[in-house]
Parts: structure tokens; C-alpha cells; sequence
């Protein structure tokens, strides 16, 4: 399998959405205990963003790597 240019432009982004992401992942894991003090409508903030928080960063991502690759 050959790379070409175009494939090794868009490796630095994918990696770094790579990182961003196990970072925002890893990051309220390791910080829920003490994002769940904050209670938003009686959910605890640190479930909220473990539960919803990475589902959402890993679309918004998706979306602006492939509007990325796309130009």
C-alpha cells in the first residue's frame, strides 16, 4: 500500500483529534468525583460529561476531521 502526500497531510490532525479526545476521555473519568459536588438539575455534573460529554466530543470531532479531509 502506497502513501501519498495527501494521506501524510492529514496524519498530524488525526492524531492530535487522537490525543484531544483520550485526553477529554481520560480526563473527566479522572475528574468526576469532584465534578459530581456541581448538581445540574439534580444530575451530578461529573456523570453528566462522562456519560454525554465524550459521546458529543467524539462527533463534534468526527465532523471536523472528515470537513477537514473533504478539502
Amino acid at each position: 500500500m502506497r502513501f501519498v502526500v495527501r494521506d501524510l497531510i492529514h496524519l498530524r490532525p488525526a492524531m492530535v483529534l487522537l490525543a484531544a479526545w483520550a485526553v477529554f476521555t481520560f480526563g473527566v473519568r479522572f475528574l468526576q468525583p469532584t465534578l459530581d459536588s456541581v448538581l445540574i438539575f439534580g444530575v451530578p455534573l461529573g456523570l453528566c460529561l462522562a456519560v454525554q460529554g465524550s459521546l458529543i466530543a467524539f462527533v463534534v470531532m468526527a465532523v471536523w476531521f472528515a470537513r477537514l479531509r473533504a478539502a
